[in-house]
């Protein structure tokens, strides 16, 4: 689906946007969101629904997307996602995917992927990839060189000016954007 584009003319960050846009209620429901953690312009949190006249509450993991533009100051624009589409974004806080867990179990199976993967790749981003590591990445990466496009998937830790970059197997060097996001596996060290 879309975005949604609505003017703000409140004090306060994105998150208190959110927090304030998402509490609604009419005679019979009430929604709101809880546990809200920001990751640069994504949001995550728990959307909660509540009927009025039984007390029910159902929950759901939800990733929000926020943008703000240049040209327009006092807009924010929006798009939610419930766990149960799965959203592909999987940067969720481990704390918040433990409390969708003690919640309950998740509404279907792309609700499961999606805490699954959280999960995963807060794994992944704990592992500690020195220099001289041999990874390979489940799915080859696809650059463009003077010789044309080619495919690789073994890269070394090397450094270059004192950040770390990779080597391919043929020597090149090359920068991987959010690499600890792509499935993959430490193959060893070189020495």
């Amino acid at each position: 689906m879309g975005w949604t584009g609505t003017q703000w003319h409140g004090s306060g960050t994105r998150k208190d946007f959110l927090i304030h846009e998402f509490k609604q209620g009419n005679d019979t429901h009430s929604w709101w969101i809880s546990d809200l953690s920001m990751r640069g312009a994504v949001c995550y949190c728990i959307s909660w629904s509540e009927d009025k006249t039984t007390g029910d509450r159902k929950h759901e993991g939800m990733v929000i997307l926020t943008e703000k533009r240049k040209d327009e100051p006092y807009w924010i624009y929006y798009k939610e996602m419930g766990e149960s589409v799965l959203p592909y974004y999987f940067d969720a806080p481990v704390s918040l995917i433990n409390k969708l867990n003690q919640l309950g179990e998740p509404c279907n199976d792309n609700a499961r992927q999606w805490r699954d993967r959280c999960l995963e790749n807060a794994q992944r981003a704990k592992i500690k990839v020195e220099l001289g590591t041999i990874i390979e990445f489940m799915k080859p990466l696809n650059f463009q060189g003077r010789g044309g496009i080619y495919q690789e998937s073994k890269f070394t830790m090397v450094s270059l000016n004192g950040k770390k970059v990779f080597r391919t197997q043929e020597g090149r060097l090359c920068r991987i954007t959010n690499w600890k996001k792509l499935e993959y596996r430490v193959l060893g060290v070189q020495s």
